[in-house]
């Protein structure tokens, strides 16, 4: 210290020390942008490795079911099923990207749906109730799809999750996860899956037949394919056979209501002839629809004899008051009809007839 100068104290310590401090902030910030940045980054990596591997199951999963339809439709064609040929090639033309077989079967389809159009003889006949669509069952699931930390599909926790599916009664989760496990490694652990497949199955389709409500088929056309697919695996469950050959009966019967009467006519006695199932009300009540329709058609034409034995078979399956009238009605004026020969009938002269070989005197 020199003499008469004043010490200054810590002025220049401070300074040193906030400048300091302000470099180390500085060094915090910037650190801290470049760890958000790294946890952006590996965020969007994963998101766009979970999109990846979602979209690989979801066509897994697509390309085994459109195999699996595409292997009925011979079938369908072989047996001129047109009802459940339609129903395959409608779900076929709604996978993105399109099934190349559609353009190649529906010709064949149109053909032999024409074909049951002209050797049908449309007359008047009950209002057929329209065929809903049928809804297609979602082929991606909802929850987070099980992966391996090093890439790829973590099958062992998706088949525990199609396990998890079954033991909720959440039949088509379980299904479509089974068909995803299948699509990817058609190897892995395939008595268990396939095991697993035929008890959603079997299941499913017993719970779809069960939409049916009086005048509206519900998911009995889903119900026949999942049914079809359970058979290829193994026996059906007790009963269910029966179930898919009563829903065909209804929706042929359905189908032919509007089109042929009498086609429609053997279907709703066979479907009729299975006795007190689930479509034997309405069975009974369309079939007595159909003969009033055919005593109906004839009566517009006064052809009154013919009205009255249809009139007659409907009052057999159920008698109804408005029915009787018409019949008693169409009794009467086929009684006071009068006979109109056939073209070509020789009809014989009034009078005397003269003997072979004797010529009748003129005036009688």
């Amino acid at each position: 210290m020199v003499p008469g100068q004043v010490y200054g104290g810590d002025e220049g310590v401070t300074e040193t020390r906030a400048l300091s401090c302000g470099v180390t902030v500085l060094l915090l910030g910037v650190l801290g942008l470049i760890a958000i940045g790294i946890v952006a980054l590996t965020t969007y990596a994963g998101w766009t490795v979970g999109q990846r591997e979602a979209a690989t199951l979801a066509a897994a999963t697509q390309a085994s079911r459109i195999d699996e339809q595409l292997s009925f439709i011979p079938r369908d064609i072989a047996s001129r099923n047109t009802y459940m040929l339609n129903v395959r090639l409608q779900w076929l033309s709604l996978m993105t990207p399109g099934v190349p077989q559609v353009s190649e079967i529906a010709p064949t389809a149109t053909a032999i749906y024409m074909e049951e159009q002209l050797s049908a003889t449309p007359q008047v006949t009950a209002t057929p109730t329209p065929e809903p669509l049928v809804e297609a069952t979602s082929a991606v699931t909802e929850a987070p799809i099980a992966t391996q930390p090093g890439g790829g599909f973590d099958l062992a926790a998706l088949l525990e999750r199609a396990q998890t599916a079954i033991d909720t009664s959440q039949w088509s989760e379980a299904i479509d996860l089974l068909d995803a496990i299948s699509g990817l490694d058609p190897s892995y652990e395939t008595a268990r899956v396939r095991r697993l497949l035929m008890q959603a199955l079997n299941r499913y389709a017993a719970e779809l037949y069960n939409t049916y409500r009086t005048g509206e088929p519900g998911r009995l056309a889903e119900a026949i394919v999942i049914t079809d697919r359970a058979e290829q695996l193994g026996p059906l469950d007790n009963g269910l056979a029966y179930e898919r050959n009563a829903a065909q009966l209804y929706l042929d019967a359905r189908r032919m209501v509007g089109l042929d009467p009498w086609q429609a006519i053997q279907a709703l006695q066979q479907l009729a002839g299975l006795g007190q199932g689930r479509y034997y009300e309405e069975a009974i009540q369309q079939l007595h629809r159909q003969w009033v329709a055919l005593g109906d058609a004839q009566a517009a034409i006064n052809e009154y004899c013919p009205a009255a034995e249809y009139y007659q078979e409907a009052l057999n399956i159920i008698n109804a008051s408005d029915v009787v009238g018409k019949r008693n009605n169409a009794n009467t004026l086929c009684s006071q009809a009068t006979a109109v020969p056939l073209p070509g009938t020789v009809i014989a002269p009034l009078g005397d007839i003269a003997p072979i070989g004797v010529v009748a005197t003129p005036g009688g």
